[in-house]
């Protein structure tokens, strides 16, 4: 178990959390160097995947729409999600040497269909559309197309993309790990130009 309890360290506590996070993170790949020179219980995996689930509960419920998060906290996250997506593909890689919860978690993280991003700013004063960046760093997309919560809450032009995520890219769906709100149907992926189908703008 991690010693830190993220979900009650937003507020102002910045470091605390990416300590976390990074505590994690380890923890990740000390599992995996361990994990093919002798059998893990059970209950090993399942403390990961607590402590993974603590991470994931901060992404998705303490950050906020249209407010973009500090270098330090994205470069945190960006390598917890490449640890993530690593440990889900050493999986699926050696499936044959895992147990059946380690190989259930795989196929069902690692996603690949069409997913949704709205862009846009948590400010009513914003008049400006927001361009996508084109990178590797890992972001909140929607398995559904249309989003009224995330439009609620998003003020002036609100751009709209459709991503097709396929061979060689995989996306992190977090249904897997009962962190997704309401009907979100959140899945993380990095905003690649040649997986964008279509953008629009919504006034």
């Amino acid at each position: 178990m991690i010693s830190i309890d993220l979900k009650s360290l937003w507020a102002g506590q910045e470091t605390e959390i990416t300590n976390g996070i990074y505590e994690v993170i380890n923890k990740i790949e000390n599992y995996k160097i361990k994990r093919l020179d002798r059998d893990y219980s059970r209950n090993d995996f399942k403390a990961l995947f607590f402590d993974i689930c603590q991470v994931l509960e901060v992404w998705t419920g303490k950050t906020f729409v249209g407010q973009k998060k500090s270098k330090r906290l994205e470069n945190t996250y960006q390598r917890f999600f490449s640890s993530l997506m690593s440990f889900l593909l050493f999986i699926k890689d050696n499936s044959k040497k895992m147990n059946s919860d380690e190989v259930m978690l795989s196929k069902q993280c690692l996603f690949k269909g069409v997913v949704y991003r709205y862009l846009g700013s948590c400010f009513s004063s914003n008049r400006k559309t927001v361009e996508p960046k084109y990178n590797e760093i890992y972001v909140s997309w929607s398995k559904n197309p249309e989003n009224s919560y995330l439009e609620s809450k998003l003020y002036g032009p609100i751009t709209w993309l459709k991503c097709e995520i396929s061979e060689p890219y995989n996306g992190i769906d977090l249904k897997c790990f009962g962190v997704s709100r309401g009907t979100e149907e959140e899945v993380v992926f990095p905003t690649i130009k040649e997986c964008i189908k279509e953008i629009k703008v919504i006034k």
